[in-house]
């Protein structure tokens, strides 16, 4: 599940640029619909939020 928290990363980087805005936005969408097709999506989206949200500890 880390390559898709790289690929994320990579496809805001690029969003920065302006220019490649859409490719960003079409990666992103393509992350997206890839958690939704896997099983445990809201699973999934909780636990990169909690690893990347600092834990309350």
């Amino acid at each position: 599940m880390s390559y898709m928290l790289v690929a994320g990363m990579a496809a805001a980087a690029l969003a920065m640029w302006g220019r490649v805005r859409m490719i960003a936005a079409v990666i992103l969408l393509a992350i997206l619909l890839t958690l939704m097709v896997t099983s445990h999506t809201i699973w999934d989206l909780g636990h990169i939020i909690a690893s990347v949200w600092p834990s309350p500890r």
